[in-house]
């Protein structure tokens, strides 16, 4: 019987750089502004000059199940609703709680809905008249603690 060495694997020991919640989902919010991505099984986002303008908005995610909600907004609502769906269904959603609960109760469980849109603004601050909203329904839907998904973080614009 020969022993055969396996190589050494050397670890660094430079602490690792875990990032206050807030600034991961201002990075989230700016990534999901500056690129688009396809959610699986749906047609590239690239717009046709005919086509309207992505809509700002707010949107939830209801367990039928239990009544919980998880309460999200995007610059372009439809589109992150879509990636939200597509995510929880390749289980790689971003809140636990909410992923957990649809692998148990499945996808009939779960209702999807933009709750409400957001009016572009001719200065162009849509994006703190969403931030603004998107607070007002999560009080409104009550998605924090026991009866939502939603964590109370404030992200700085």
């Amino acid at each position: 019987m020969s022993m055969t060495r396996l190589p050494v694997l050397h670890l660094s020991s430079a602490p690792l750089n875990v990032d206050p919640p807030h600034v991961v989902l201002q990075r989230e919010f700016a990534r999901r502004q500056g690129e688009r991505i396809d959610a699986p099984g749906t047609a590239s986002t690239s717009r046709a000059p005919e086509q309207p303008r992505a809509e700002a908005g707010v949107y939830a995610i209801r367990n039928r199940a239990t009544g919980r909600v998880y309460v999200s907004g995007d610059l372009d609502v439809d589109m992150a609703l879509a990636c939200d769906r597509a995510a929880l269904k390749s289980k790689q959603h971003r809140n636990d709680a909410l992923q957990d609960e649809w692998n148990w109760y499945g996808e009939d469980a779960f209702s999807f809905d933009v709750v409400a849109r957001v009016e572009p603004r001719a200065d162009g601050k849509t994006r703190g008249k969403l931030a603004q909203m998107l607070e007002a329904m999560r009080e409104q839907l009550r998605s924090y603690g026991t009866t939502g998904y939603n964590h109370r973080v404030r992200v700085p614009f």
